[in-house]
């Protein structure tokens, strides 16, 4: 086991917000090797737990294992040099005084490593890296995903045994997160190195997890494999959170007839085996669009490959995802088919 939590709370007191309790009792284990996911909205508490990992924050309760060795618990709070952690930060955090070589040495250095150590450890991690050739630039000169692959150099050259990751690509414009979200990816695996990343973008989350964890308002909500999560979410906040755009989650009332209970989303009844009120859940891929029919066509998005079909009829309102050219029109008349649905206990 390469990290481990357990029982993990932690809580804020401030004069303006009164007692917050930004983890509720975290259980988490991360298999060595691996890449591990949390995913969740702001203030879900996911950078919270990271920086509980990295030292940076004490547990109120609870117990953090890193190889196997408790780095907080009771009477026990290792501070983050004496952990093997490395971390990677949003803001990238270099120093601007310092060249490129200076920033990823510094953490060397302040271990007191000889230089020549050190000039071999810098050169070898630039060269893995491809920024060898900005080793005597000062961060200034540097793109935003130069700066984020110095950053990344920063933390893989102490050798550590986790790799945190808070949120590193959301300075980036769109088309270089795909990039680097890639070469992140093939450098974990080419490394072998157990990394936990924080984001709250669920794509980067289901591109680049081996397992992934979903977090709100201070605790985990699921966890997994992202296609078993996707597939089958726990309820309807992951169901809503996980897939672009999201599921369609509406709450119905059954109806019952001939002493059997039924819903009625968009013209299409499902049965089900109670009288309470449920949430049902449909992704816009798993709706069908036919011509003809009582559902209005209110808006149409052309993304190219793909088209949202905006619905209505009555009350009832969703977002359909085809594939292909889209002949519709604004304002056409249809039906639907639903290839999968799923059912929430309210």
């Amino acid at each position: 086991m390469s990290a481990e939590l357990k029982g993990v709370k932690k809580v804020f007191s401030s004069i303006l917000r009164g007692r917050v309790e930004a983890l509720r009792g975290i259980d988490l284990k991360v298999e060595e090797g691996e890449f591990f996911v949390i995913l969740g909205p702001s203030g879900s508490g996911k950078s919270t737990l990271l920086n509980i990992l990295a030292g940076l924050e004490k547990p109120t309760s609870g117990e953090v294992y890193i190889k196997g060795r408790m780095v907080a618990g009771e009477g026990v709070f290792l501070n983050p040099g004496e952990r093997r952690v490395a971390m990677v930060f949003q803001n990238y955090a270099l120093y601007p005084h310092m060249t490129v070589r200076g920033n990823i040495a510094f953490p060397l250095r302040m271990e007191g490593m000889n230089k020549k150590e050190i000039e071999r450890r810098v050169r070898e991690v630039a060269l893995l890296l491809g920024i060898e050739h900005l080793l005597n630039s000062k961060p200034a000169e540097l793109s935003g995903g130069e700066k984020q692959r110095v950053a990344i150099a920063r933390a893989l050259v102490r050798e550590p045994d986790l790799l945190l990751m808070d949120e590193p690509l959301s300075n980036l414009d769109a088309r270089l997160r795909i990039k680097m979200k890639e070469e992140i990816r093939k450098l974990q695996r080419s490394l072998g190195l157990t990394t936990i990343y924080v984001t709250h973008d669920q794509t980067e989350a289901m591109t680049l997890a081996d397992r992934l964890a979903v977090m709100r308002e201070g605790s985990i909500e699921q966890m997994g494999e992202p296609m078993d999560i996707y597939r089958n979410p726990g309820n309807t906040f992951v169901a809503g959170f996980i897939g672009n755009p999201p599921m369609n989650i509406v709450k119905k009332k059954p109806a019952i007839e001939e002493g059997k209970y039924f819903i009625d989303f968009l013209g299409v009844r499902i049965e089900v085996d109670r009288g309470e009120a449920v949430y049902l859940g449909v992704r816009p891929e798993d709706i069908e669009v036919k011509r003809g029919g009582s559902i209005e066509v209110t808006m149409i998005e052309r993304l190219g490959g793909e088209a949202l079909i905006h619905l209505r009829k009555e009350n009832d309102k969703a977002i359909a995802k085809i594939y292909g050219d889209c002949d519709l029109s604004e304002g056409e008349r249809v039906e639907v088919m639903f290839k999968k649905y799923y059912l929430f206990d309210s």
